[in-house]
């Protein structure tokens, strides 16, 4: 909502019910009750502030006493209709906290209203309150954030509809609601998946008059991801919001979460991927011979569709070269392959054609890819940093070939250890080398591989 009125350095604006909610049961902050009633408090541990008369001495008792966390920001319930024009005693209160407190910014709601909606905080304790889903849109959709809502918070709010991504459905307190569902995030890269089930859950529950509860796994950071990124479609196709206006009603300072563009997260909810079909890709060998096709999203990596044509053909994926017409693809050239499938409209059929050659392998070829295996496997939630991979490759190779050592070690990012390599004796020559990893967590686990310039194979797990 727009701002009323402003004194110097303190801002007061009239903010919705739900939102002055979601600050008052987050942020310790200075919450001000301005009302002739003789009732009890709309909220126990409010301030009462008389609409005229304040002084200076009595809002400072109030800063003294209640010694509020943030001092940035105050909440004023009040009872005064919310007029285009600022009340007098706003006015004064928003110079006074300025003053006093260094306040920047004064939310005023109406205190009817705000009372009506949440009337159960009038028997609540500061200090004994639940964790609350962050309300998102008007008395419809909650977003978990961080924290896991507990049952109290969510029968006081009225939670009819639970969506769960990547919660695990036996272990969750929440499979006892009849409107819960467990959606699994199948892919921590592409959204289209997570997101065609997810909105259509929340369509159906809101037809139904139901408020619906997103939420990702706390622990799993993709699944929060997710969740947050369905909650910013939900705006973009239901209320007709840009990315950036969906983006905005996301506080992010209260859910503790925010969009992780990792993945092209954010591209992919720009061009709204959900609505779009797959890219269609063609395979050929030089010679003509159809090899294979492939439906592809277009957010994928080019090492991803390698392993795909590795999967279909047998080719393994670092002795393939891609060919786009006479340009090798990479992922410069698919970055501008997947901006031409947005720009073609939801509705046409993209086809590309790839031509398929294949390439001698090195044994360094079969260590890189063991190399961004381990990373992957052992760095969860977390893109492949190539670069990093290629530093550590090329100083290994240093060490084995210039430097003559016979063993080396390279570290595994979230492995608490690394792996050793070392040439493969027996007649073997420089061929092939014996990859040891290990971990500091289990100083009797080793997994032992056999690298060539054909790949890298497991030969046995111990325990010694």
């Amino acid at each position: 909502m727009a701002e009323q009125c402003s004194a110097p350095g303190c801002a007061v604006e009239v903010v919705y019910a739900f939102q002055a909610f979601n600050w008052l049961v987050r942020e310790d902050i200075l919450v001000l009750e301005c009302s002739s009633s003789a009732e009890p408090k709309t909220v126990p541990w409010a301030y009462t502030i008389p609409h005229r008369g304040l002084c200076k001495r009595l809002l400072q008792d109030i800063c003294d006493t209640a010694q509020p966390e943030n001092t940035s920001c105050a909440l004023l319930l009040d009872e005064v209709p919310q007029s285009e024009a600022c009340p007098e005693h706003v006015v004064e209160l928003s110079r006074w906290l300025f003053r006093l407190v260094g306040c920047r910014r004064l939310m005023r709601v109406n205190l009817n209203n705000f009372q009506r909606r949440y009337n159960f905080l009038g028997t609540a304790s500061l200090r004994g309150l639940p964790s609350y889903p962050v309300e998102i849109l008007d008395g419809k959709i909650f977003l978990a954030g961080k924290v896991k809502p507990d049952s109290k918070a969510l029968k006081q709010l009225n939670i009819t509809n639970i969506a769960g991504l990547g919660v695990q459905e036996h272990s969750s307190t929440f499979r006892s609601y009849v409107g819960c569902q467990f959606f699994p995030v199948k892919s921590t890269k592409q959204l289209k998946l997570t997101l065609t089930a997810v909105l259509q859950f929340m369509r159906r529950s809101l037809e139904e008059h139901g408020r619906i509860l997103i939420l990702g796994d706390p622990a799993d950071a993709s699944a929060r991801n997710h969740a947050t990124a369905c909650v910013v479609a939900f705006l973009m196709q239901d209320h007709q919001l840009d990315f950036e206006e969906a983006v905005k009603r996301i506080p992010r300072q209260l859910c503790g979460v925010s969009l992780d563009n990792q993945f092209g997260i954010c591209w992919q909810l720009q061009n709204k991927s959900w609505n779009f079909g797959s890219i269609l890709l063609e395979v050929y060998a030089l010679s003509g011979q159809h090899v294979c096709a492939l439906d592809v999203e277009p957010f994928v990596s080019v090492r991803d569709i390698k392993r795909l044509v590795e999967r279909e053909t047998g080719v393994c994926h670092f002795m393939q070269r891609l060919l786009v017409g006479e340009a090798e693809l990479d992922q410069d050239h698919w970055e501008v392959v997947a901006r031409d499938f947005y720009a073609s409209g939801a509705d046409t059929k993209y086809q590309l054609t790839l031509h398929l050659v294949r390439c001698e392998g090195e044994v360094w070829d079969g260590l890189r890819d063991l190399l961004e295996t381990l990373v992957q496997e052992n760095w969860r939630n977390r893109p492949l940093d190539t670069a990093w991979c290629a530093t550590k490759l090329n100083r290994c190779k240093s060490e084995l070939l210039d430097q003559g050592n016979q063993a080396t070690f390279v570290p595994i990012p979230g492995m608490f250890g690394g792996i050793e390599v070392a040439w493969e004796m027996e007649g073997q020559g420089r061929e092939v080398l014996n990859v040891t990893a290990s971990s500091r967590m289990d100083y009797n686990f080793r997994e032992c591989y056999i690298v060539s310039s054909e790949g890298f194979r497991k030969v046995k797990t111990s325990r010694t």
